[in-house]
């Protein structure tokens, strides 16, 4: 008896360590609906851990109808502050909230690092990723989720920013190096010159006087008196474009979209 007890007991620590164990792996994939099978979970937990060795970033997908009056924006921030998600000292990371209730998705970063990489990406991964969603493909639009921070992550050695920037400058430059603009508003201007030259019959039928009236107009006295002087100075307020804040766990950023 005092045998089997002990078999009883190593079974049923092996099964609780197993149900710990499953548990600690799908932490950072919440998905209350039930969309995603066993597998997928796994799959993405899988594909998050690979994330957070290569690039030190966490990743946190939320699949959820209840956001308890929330905006979408403030429960994707509550769940990252209060469940501890991030790395490093400013909790590095980005959560992709979707929120079946209002049928949005919302994208919100953490860490002045990954708020200022990625600030300039949201629209683009919360485009790939919506397009997914439409269809109903929760796990393809969560697989779409960790590749583009794979590829933010792979392609930005410097803040976007500086790169759009550069590649705006790089696009004037090339538009006023490019002759043919050019050589075509000076034919027009050619063409037009002979033929207003032409009707005119090489007369030149515009002067100074041309739109005066006769008499219309005399000066008969000038005189400069200065009045008085005022300045006024305002203070302008500068208004970010950017969907940046804080919260009771500290800064994020991030976008969102309807889908």
């Amino acid at each position: 008896m005092d045998k089997y007890f002990k078999i009883w007991i190593v079974v049923f620590g092996l099964f609780v360590l197993q149900n710990i164990s499953s548990q600690a792996n799908a932490k950072n994939v919440i998905d209350k609906l039930d969309y995603l099978s066993d597998l997928e979970e796994q799959d993405l937990q899988e594909k998050i851990t690979e994330i957070q060795n290569a690039y030190g970033l966490d990743a946190v997908i939320v699949i959820t109808d209840q956001t308890n009056g929330k905006s979408s924006q403030a429960f994707a921030e509550d769940v990252y502050d209060e469940y501890g998600y991030g790395i490093g000292n400013e909790l590095d990371g980005i959560i992709m909230l979707i929120n079946m209730e209002q049928r949005e998705l919302w994208v919100s970063t953490t860490g002045s690092r990954t708020i200022g990489k990625y600030q300039t990406q949201i629209d683009r991964i919360v485009g790939t990723v919506t397009r997914q969603l439409k269809d109903g493909k929760y796990y393809e639009a969560s697989l779409m989720f960790l590749e583009e921070i794979r590829y933010t992550e792979e392609n930005t050695d410097i803040d976007f920013q500086v790169n759009e920037e550069a590649y705006a400058k790089e696009q004037l430059k090339d538009s006023l190096s490019n002759p043919v603009p050019y050589i075509f508003f000076a034919f027009v201007a050619t063409v037009a010159t002979v033929v207003i030259t032409n009707s005119s019959k090489g007369e030149n039928v515009i002067n100074a006087y041309t739109y005066e009236k006769q008499d219309g107009f005399s000066l008969t006295h000038q005189q400069d008196q200065f009045i008085r002087q005022h300045t006024t100075k305002v203070k302008i307020k500068q208004e970010s474009s950017s969907s940046s804040g804080s919260s009771g766990g500290g800064s994020h950023g991030g976008g969102g979209g309807s889908f």
